[in-house]
Order: structure tokens, then C-alpha cells, then sequence
């Protein structure tokens, strides 16, 4: 599959012929499908293949659907993934967390995915401001925030109206559970 190109919610495919591009362009939407196979053949380990793969599936059938019908889309999957019982369908908490994670892990093998939490340093000028914070509370709640700001090397004097509607879109890219909730409460 030469001249593949990546646009942020699908793959371009481009043929080497001398057709017009009009003509030669295809837009292939990657499915939970495309991601399994892309795990089968990945070089993991065999017990991460099997976790990540076991976590396409439960999601598969948690949602009643092929994974071929199930968008590899982090925007799209989030939502749906959010408004699934665990309970419901016989899933702890905790495991559907897990499983959670896992099929990020998977999707991050095909596509760009927003990372569950940054485990970067935050810059000096950040670390300076965050030690200021009154309350653990408000250090959590920001935490992320700084973070992405430090790992976009965005220093705190930069930071504008743009830098939030960018943390806003990067936490659309997640499978994050409150992405809203967490927007709102870093605006605060």
C-alpha cells in the first residue's frame, strides 16, 4: 500500500497510476477490525497481543456489533464507549477500565491517539506555578492541563484562548470518560 497519507480521521489511499487523483483517491474508515488484525500481526508480546485483542472483542460485544462496523475513530468510539453499562454486560469497573486502555493501546497502533494521562515533566516555569496550588484538588484538576502545555512546549505566558480550544481537541482524541467534565473543570 505505497503512497499512504494520514489525515486525522482516515487513510487516503492514493494509487501510483496515472489516473486523475479524483479518480485513484479511496477513503477507507479503519474499523475495530483493521485495528485486531493490525495487533495480530504486531510485534508484541503474545500475552499484550492476546489482552489488547480479548479488549476488541469485549467491546465488540458490549456494543452488540461486528468489529468491522465499530469505527477506529477515538471522537466517535469515546461516546459510545461512555454510555456502556459494565455491570450490565457482567464487567467490573475496574476491567472495563482496563479494557478501555488496552483498546487505545491498539488504536495508538494504527492511528495517533491523545495518551490516557502525560507522564512527561512539566517545564520549570510550570512546575513553579503548580507547587503554588493550595489544594491537591486543584492540582489534579489541572495536572493534565500542565502537562500538555509543558510536553507542547506552551510556557504559561503563552497561554491564550488558542492553547485551550487545542487542549479541548486533544481531549476529544482520547477515550477519556468526562472529556467535558474535565474541560470545564481546567477552565475553571
Amino acid at each position: 500500500m505505497s503512497g499512504e497519507t494520514w489525515s486525522p480521521r482516515k487513510w487516503t489511499m492514493h494509487s501510483m497510476s496515472t489516473e486523475p487523483l479524483s479518480r485513484s483517491n479511496q477513503i477507507v474508515e479503519l474499523s475495530l477490525a483493521d485495528v485486531l488484525i493490525t495487533v495480530q500481526k504486531a510485534d508484541l508480546p503474545e500475552r499484550r497481543r492476546q489482552e489488547i485483542a480479548s479488549a476488541l472483542r469485549t467491546v465488540g460485544r458490549a456494543l452488540g456489533k461486528d468489529l468491522g462496523r465499530i469505527p477506529a475513530d477515538p471522537r466517535r468510539l469515546a461516546p459510545i464507549l461512555k454510555d456502556v453499562s459494565p455491570l450490565a454486560i457482567g464487567i467490573s469497573q475496574p476491567r472495563w477500565n482496563n479494557i478501555r486502555s488496552l483498546v487505545r493501546s491498539g488504536l495508538s497502533m494504527v492511528r495517533p491517539v491523545s495518551p490516557g494521562r502525560h507522564l512527561n515533566k512539566l517545564s520549570a516555569n510550570w512546575q513553579s506555578l503548580w507547587v503554588k496550588l493550595p489544594s491537591m484538588r486543584l492540582r489534579r484538576a489541572l495536572s493534565r492541563f500542565l502537562r500538555f502545555c509543558s510536553a507542547s512546549r506552551i510556557e504559561p505566558e503563552a497561554v491564550t484562548e488558542r492553547e485551550f480550544t487545542a487542549y479541548q481537541y486533544y481531549l476529544t482524541d482520547s477515550l477519556l470518560k468526562r472529556q467535558a467534565k474535565l474541560f470545564r473543570a481546567t477552565g475553571r
